[in-house]
């Protein structure tokens, strides 16, 4: 289809999609490198038994103050999304509980939700390439250590999932109520990730 039809299509209809308000962003290198002291730091306090997900090495993250001090930097895009479709802003945040996830191969995280906050989030701390080769290896279906959001149910005419093949620096906010998983991947290789639980406040 030529650009002419293209641009005289759009001309007579548009696509409208509601639905939750998924922010993506990227962390700045400097920020990487914080966060992942942070995780290395912070090895002492399991927190499997709060979790839904089958990984092994799940720590609580004590220093809640420094990886706040990174948080509030991503806070102002944010809160003026919030601004543009729904006509209200955060103006401050606290979290309820972070961890941090060392994902091996055949670990994963099932179909799952987050309770007492309003909205989670999760930095990528460390993908390591093999994983983005086996992505690439794969053809049918979601692939190995891609993160799901699903949306609405499975119906003709519904966008029901929104899938994120992650790489290093890429950083989510998504209401607590939305149902995600994550899919094992096979190599040799750790991932490392930090989740958060927050209340937003306006």
């Amino acid at each position: 289809m030529g650009d002419w039809m293209i641009s005289h299509i759009m001309k007579d209809y548009q696509f409208l999609y509601s639905g939750p308000l998924l922010y993506k962003s990227s962390l700045l290198k400097e920020d990487v490198r914080a966060l992942s002291k942070i995780c290395n730091a912070n090895k002492k306090i399991k927190h499997n038994h709060n979790l839904a997900g089958a990984i092994k090495d799940e720590y609580v993250i004590q220093d809640m103050e420094s990886v706040g001090s990174i948080f509030k930097k991503y806070m102002k895009n944010f809160s003026d999304v919030h601004q543009h479709w729904y006509n209200f802003t955060f103006k401050s945040f606290e979290f309820t509980s972070i961890w941090t996830n060392f994902m091996k191969a055949g670990e994963y995280n099932p179909p799952h939700t987050h309770e007492n906050c309003n909205f989670s989030s999760v930095f990528f701390i460390d993908v390591p390439d093999k994983i983005a080769k086996e992505d690439k290896s794969e053809t049918k279906g979601t692939k190995p250590g891609q993160l799901e959001f699903l949306i609405t149910p499975n119906l003709p005419g519904y966008i029901s999932s929104y899938v994120v093949t992650p790489v290093t620096g890429d950083f989510f906010i998504f209401p607590s109520t939305l149902t995600h998983y994550v899919n094992p991947f096979k190599s040799k290789v750790t991932r490392v990730t930090m989740a958060a639980n927050i209340i937003m406040k306006n």
